[in-house]
């Protein structure tokens, strides 16, 4: 990482305009590769050759995207979103569930399961009937399984016990932490959210019977059923089609002609991977099979008390006397 040499590149995009709307569309393929300039020149020669171009639809279509909510927590998963969410240490959202657990407010907080209980769910079913109505109601109630590695579900998933209980307005941390589990859970056994996605491949080219090797990319989504969206989005929780997404897009047909507004060039840099935060640094253990949910938030503990790392902005950097014992351990257990 400190080794890392930030480098420059650059992408082109389209500002097209179909029937009045305008829409931008991303350079996606150049002679089947991937497109990313290492000179900016490179980028303004392409320019200079589609300025005069004729611009046309391809290939254009809209589909149905479901976007299922995430199960209720488990430890690794509280830890996480109350990181990115609250601001709280693995530790502290450890102290507040054990003492919205020892309240009854909550089930056992140390669990790797994402199993609910059935007359859990059907509490949950009849309050979703009740605040949302009928069609916030999946037809089935839903059945998750966990995808960690190791896991040993002996505990059902971090839920509230009674979730007629709705959250408190209360700027307390506890407050805050229940309403985040208890937004989490009743998302969880809510319907998924649809979107309507429009996507359209756009060729370039003196003529549609002499296209240029390239091709530009435009989707867009409209949702059309916030579903447990609702009640809660997850931080940072973005469905991996979404990365393609160029902003809205109006309803387009193959083959139809697009006016050319103009080529923006945008300067980007690439970026070394980042530092753990330690909400990130508690998905990788239980990502790797180290340790346990009860375990978790004491290992950030020692590591930090015993000033292996430091926390910087967030993000856990190693210490002098850190990185002198990660040389030992590796120097005498290769």
């Amino acid at each position: 990482m400190n080794a890392f040499k930030v480098e420059s590149f650059w992408t082109l995009k389209a500002v097209l305009e179909a029937a009045g709307s305008r829409f931008e569309a991303k350079l996606h393929r150049l002679k089947d590769a991937d497109v990313k300039f290492n000179a900016r020149e490179q980028a303004e020669k392409l320019v200079g050759l589609l300025q005069s171009a004729s611009f046309w639809v391809n290939k254009a279509g809209q589909t149905l995207k479901l976007r299922n909510p995430l199960p209720p927590f488990t430890t690794s998963s509280l830890q996480q979103a109350t990181a990115k969410g609250l601001g709280l240490s693995p530790e502290k959202t450890m102290q507040l569930a054990q003492t919205l657990y020892e309240q009854g407010r909550i089930t056992y907080h140390r669990t790797d399961g994402v199993s609910v209980a059935l007359e859990a769910q059907e509490a949950a079913g009849l309050l979703i009937l009740k605040e949302y109505g009928t069609e916030y109601l999946p037809e089935t109630p839903p059945v998750y399984k966990t995808k960690t590695a190791n896991a040993q579900e002996a505990h059902e998933a971090i839920r509230p016990t009674d979730v007629s209980q709705l959250p408190e307005d209360n700027d307390g941390d506890a407050a805050k932490l229940y309403a985040l589990i208890w937004k989490r859970f009743v998302a969880s056994q809510m319907a998924p959210a649809r979107y309507t996605v429009t996507a359209a491949l756009i060729h370039a080219g003196k003529t549609v019977e002499k296209p240029f090797p390239l091709i530009f990319k435009a989707q867009g989504r409209e949702l059309d059923f916030d579903g447990f969206l609702r009640v809660y989005e997850e931080p940072d929780d973005v469905d991996e089609s979404e990365a393609e997404d160029s902003g809205a897009v109006p309803a387009l047909k193959d083959g139809q002609t697009l006016h050319l507004v103009e080529l923006p060039i945008d300067e980007g840099q690439t970026r070394p991977p980042a530092r753990f935060s330690e909400a990130a640094l508690v998905q990788k253990l239980e990502a790797v099979g180290v340790g346990r949910p009860s375990t978790f938030a004491s290992m950030l503990k020692v590591i930090k008390d015993k000033k292996y790392v430091a926390l910087k902005q967030k993000r856990l950097q190693p210490t002098d006397t850190g990185l002198q014992l990660n040389d030992f351990v590796v120097e005498r257990f290769p």
